[in-house]
């Protein structure tokens, strides 16, 4: 588990936590305010719902999850995250949930104005 922070932008990477982690983690308060500073989460375990714990989003309220997968076969189960984030502007629609094998690398840049953006390579 790792959170990024740079000025405005907070990104949390989960990488491979599953259910019961997250349920030990949630015990602590200082991991808790960090869930609630996180605007961008990358799904833990690649969308699938063996890392997916909804008490977590009582603290976190991501603009945006991502799934970090190689290709669409990949069995994800990302469609329970939609519920818990806000939405991003993406390419003229509101986005929820970003799949890395639809829209390549994941580009999150920062502005001088302080706005904050995600692009990619797709």
């Amino acid at each position: 588990m790792l959170f990024l922070h740079y000025r405005d932008v907070h990104v949390a990477i989960t990488g491979d936590l599953e259910a019961q982690g997250w349920t030990e983690l949630l015990k602590r308060e200082d991991f808790r305010a960090e869930l609630g500073r996180t605007r961008v989460l990358v799904a833990s375990h690649h969308g699938r719902v063996s890392g997916y714990n909804p008490d977590v989003f009582n603290y976190c309220k991501p603009y945006v999850v991502i799934v970090s997968d190689v290709k669409p076969e990949d069995k994800d189960d990302s469609k329970v995250y939609e519920q818990h984030a806000i939405g991003i502007n993406w390419k003229g629609a509101k986005k929820k949930v970003l799949h890395t094998w639809d829209v390549g690398h994941i580009v999150i840049e920062q502005g001088p104005t302080g706005n904050w953006s995600i692009n990619s390579s797709k």
